[in-house]
């Protein structure tokens, strides 16, 4: 589930691989998620079977004309509820695992407006 808290309507990818296990949600530029607004797809995987592997979350989001990733270094995660934000000037995403976590998305400078 992908939640947007940002003020702005936003698209892109948001997806999780386990192993060989990859289950993705695609928000596309014709009809992006509002703010307020929420999508969820099943996962492909149990993050909770599947002991001895890192599950690597992925999210490529197009928020204020500029892309934005989730840091690759966030592993382990078996909470699939996030929610986006901003603070006015990054994008940041929040879930809730056995605590609140929070981090903030990379800008990724290397990709052309969007």
């Amino acid at each position: 589930t992908l939640k947007n808290d940002t003020g702005q309507p936003i698209y892109g990818t948001w997806s999780e691989q386990t192993g060989s296990d990859v289950s993705a949600l695609e928000v596309v530029k014709d009809m992006p998620l509002p703010s307020g607004g929420h999508e969820s797809r099943p996962r492909n995987d149990s993050s909770y079977g599947q002991y001895g592997h890192k599950s690597y979350w992925m999210g490529h989001i197009c928020y204020n004309n500029a892309w934005w990733n989730f840091p690759r270094t966030e592993t382990y995660l078996v909470d699939e509820t996030f929610s986006l934000w901003s603070d006015g000037g990054g994008l940041h995403a929040s879930w809730a695992t056995w605590y609140l976590d929070e981090v903030s998305l990379v800008l990724n400078p290397h990709e052309a407006p969007c």
